[in-house]
């Protein structure tokens, strides 16, 4: 009975733990869009009647464009956090 429960309990820790990933991925990709996206504009600019990105792929295009264009010069697995955290709070495409 001890190595079923033993079994369980980390079973529930990787379930837990996997499931904390994407918030851990959202808060970086949070912080990283305040710290460089927001010196040069708000939020606004995803919610405008005429968007300037249509797809998932030209949002990962637009974020590139200005992480050079602000001399941020984020890696690529921050740049992913930015783009899923700015697909999951404001526009939401199906990821191809």
């Amino acid at each position: 009975m001890g190595r079923v429960n033993f079994l369980c309990a980390v079973l529930g820790l990787s379930v837990i733990s996997g499931a904390m990933l994407p918030v851990a991925q959202a808060s970086e990709g949070k912080d990283l869009h305040e710290k460089h996206c927001q010196r040069c504009h708000d939020d606004g600019i995803y919610t405008r009647k005429n968007p300037l990105v249509l797809t998932y792929p030209a949002l990962g295009e637009r974020v590139r464009f200005c992480d050079n264009a602000a001399g941020a010069h984020m890696s690529a697995s921050q740049l992913q956090s930015v783009i899923d955290y700015l697909n999951t709070q404001f526009y939401k495409f199906d990821k191809p």
